[in-house]
């Protein structure tokens, strides 16, 4: 992950309308080791090269920056989008996203029930823009 990080502050170096971070979003607060391999990581997948990464709740990420709204979000955590959705509607902090774009993977047995849930969730707030399952959907407020 470190010559991932390394990689996009070398190519964004000249443009100061983008802040890069060395960590993950999620749902908790936490470090975790990280299977790479190739261009694929993940926490929920072993194999490849471990390393350790450091993960910062959402919550606590719009709390420190002092965001309030958020034009879009982009998803795509390779199994980390479940906890994380879940926990954005938890908490009532999916309200001030306009646009959520996700992309579920199929890490989990229980994954289609926890998709009908974040779903059942999202429709409180957003409405669907369109659906290719297990590709990408996308949300608007």
């Amino acid at each position: 992950m470190r010559e991932f990080y390394e990689n996009i502050v070398k190519r964004f170096l000249d443009n100061s309308k983008i802040k890069i971070f060395n960590f993950g979003i999620s749902h908790k607060t936490e470090e975790r080791n990280v299977s790479i391999s190739a261009d694929g990581t993940s926490v929920y997948f072993t194999g490849g090269i471990i390393e350790k990464i450091k993960l910062i709740a959402l919550d606590d990420f719009l709390r420190i920056y002092k965001i309030n709204r958020v034009d879009l979000i982009k998803i795509n955590i390779e199994g980390g989008e479940y906890s994380l959705l879940a926990h954005m509607i938890n908490t009532g902090i999916v309200e001030i996203f306009d646009n959520i774009q996700v992309q579920y993977h199929k890490v989990f047995d229980e994954g289609r029930i926890m998709r009908n849930s974040i779903t059942k969730g999202l429709k409180e707030t957003h409405k669907r823009q369109w659906c290719f399952p297990y590709k990408w959907e996308s949300w608007k407020r």
